[in-house]
């Protein structure tokens, strides 16, 4: 039974081991795009409900990347984000806080679809290998986005890498929905800009960051609702021209996407060998209790004789000399030395001591091994 019980203690104990070594929870790899459509970022506005519209259905047919920015967003409220896209308005310029960029440039024009449609695929000049990392220790904890990459060309001074993390169907508190709209944006210049160097590129989101943008990390089944934006923008060799240099876009990882086979079947073997293990010893213990005699006794006269059974299991068992504890003595003892399978002994032993009384009948059986079977009985002379 003690073994047993350090068995399932132990069942118990080992997934909460193995969480504390738990740092990845989900993961995923993807490369740059070669030429990537116009990476086009929408400011809204009043009455541009028809324009998103567009927008929109020109982002899923795959001839634009979509940005959605809600700029007044604390004005009309819903619980959109908008700090980010106040900010993004203030690093391009924007005075009205409507309008269009594509390819990391404002485009100040009446016409931002037809503009659109003259931006041709760009091809990429700095190829990357993107690495996306939900962490934690427990639960998760962080966004890693890292990246090793060399450039062929010198980078202007301009450069920068944004990572812009979207919500692909958002709705807001009144029931609005938009599609792509921004929850994060982080723009990161930590990283040489010099021809031939390489770079190990990385930047960390903290779930508390993230909470405040609104998104979730808590169940990592449900996080590709998020999309991930890895845009270098800039220009090459002095160019100040600002176009886009390398371009990922992906949804983020989700824990059953990303596990590998091994590491899904892993705790089912291990667990497939506890509950093997458990079954073991509970056949054993089984096989114990149908095996072993049982002993048990009474006061017949108290302090004088006591009445014993010895009832044997399903297999033959060895008598060794009785033992007594507690200063208990007896003037004769069990006279068998052997018992056969299913037989039962009775008898009495005359005893003399005081207090509790306690007697201890060693066994010994070829398949179980040695046993100890005990007697205790109160004491017959208690004091009031």
């Amino acid at each position: 039974m003690r073994l047993l019980t350090t068995v399932l203690a132990f069942l118990i104990i080992l997934p909460l081991a193995a969480a504390e070594v738990v740092q990845i929870h989900a993961s995923k790899s993807q490369h740059s795009e070669d030429a990537s459509a116009p990476l086009v970022e929408w400011f809204h506005g009043p009455d541009d409900s028809d324009i998103v519209e567009k927008l929109e259905e020109m982002d899923v047919a795959g001839e634009i990347n979509l940005v959605h920015w809600r700029t007044g967003a604390e004005i009309e409220g819903g619980g959109w984000p908008g700090d980010e896209a106040n900010t993004r308005v203030v690093a391009y310029g924007i005075e009205n806080g409507t309008g269009i960029a594509i390819n990391g440039k404002y485009i100040d024009s009446e016409d931002p679809l037809g503009e659109i449609a003259n931006t041709s695929l760009t091809p990429q000049k700095i190829n990357m290998e993107i690495s996306i990392q939900i962490r934690g220790d427990v639960e998760p904890e962080s966004i890693v986005i890292s990246s090793d990459f060399t450039s062929d060309y010198n980078l202007s001074s301009h450069t920068q890498i944004h990572v812009f993390l979207l919500e692909s169907n958002a709705r807001d508190d009144y029931g609005r929905t938009a599609h792509n709209i921004l929850r994060d944006w982080a723009p990161n210049s930590e990283f040489s800009g010099e021809a031939g160097v390489k770079n190990n590129w990385s930047i960390e989101l903290t779930s508390e960051h993230l909470e405040g943008a609104g998104i979730d990390l808590e169940d990592t089944a449900f996080t590709n609702r998020y999309e991930v934006m890895v845009v270098m923008t800039g220009g090459i060799n002095g160019e100040q021209n600002t176009t886009t240099l390398a371009f990922t876009r992906t949804a983020l990882p989700t824990h059953w996407q990303s596990e590998p086979v091994a590491s899904l079947l892993a705790p089912a073997i291990v667990l497939t060998v506890i509950l093997t293990g458990v079954v073991f010893v509970i056949l054993s213990e089984r096989e114990r209790e149908k095996g072993l005699p049982t002993l048990e006794g009474r006061w017949l006269v108290k302090g004088e004789k006591v009445e014993y059974t010895l009832t044997a299991g399903n297999i033959d068992v060895e008598i060794g000399d009785i033992k007594f504890t507690g200063g208990w003595k007896s003037s004769n003892k069990i006279k068998e030395d052997k018992m056969m399978p299913n037989s039962v002994i009775t008898g009495t032993l005359k005893v003399h001591g005081s207090g509790d009384f306690s007697l201890h009948l060693p066994i010994s059986t070829e398949y179980l091994g040695e046993w100890m079977l005990d007697l205790r009985l109160p004491d017959p002379a208690p004091m009031d």
